[in-house]
């Protein structure tokens, strides 16, 4: 079954693999068990951050901060990752060569050059 939705802390709590994405692009697909603590890319830690948990730790996680700027247009999208213009770890890479998804992990896999 598959269920779609934005709130990271339902469809932790119903699924068994998830997968994020942006722009239409797959970011990561990552085992839900284990997600708040493994996910890779910058977009998926900013999905995971902005489910509301005063006592969140994650001293091996990515911290990404905030995410900043507007949405690009789903109809003209950016060149190469289509996150890079509100990512904070984008570099020049990110705009010329779009990120292909790779395994990183047991059944976890992530679109971004930086991982």
């Amino acid at each position: 079954m598959i269920f779609i939705a934005h709130n990271m802390a339902v469809v932790k709590s119903i699924s068994d693999r998830v997968m994020v994405t942006y722009l239409g692009k797959v970011c990561e697909v990552s085992p839900a068990a284990n997600m708040e603590n493994a996910v890779r890319h910058p977009y998926s830690r900013l999905l995971l951050d902005s489910i509301p948990n005063p006592e969140r730790h994650h001293a091996d996680a990515l911290d990404v901060g905030q995410i900043e700027g507007d949405l690009p247009s789903p109809l003209n999208p950016p060149s190469g990752c289509r996150f890079r213009t509100r990512c904070p770890l984008a570099t020049d890479n990110c705009a010329a060569e779009e990120p292909q998804l790779r395994e990183v992990g047991d059944n976890h896999f992530v679109a971004c050059h930086h991982v």
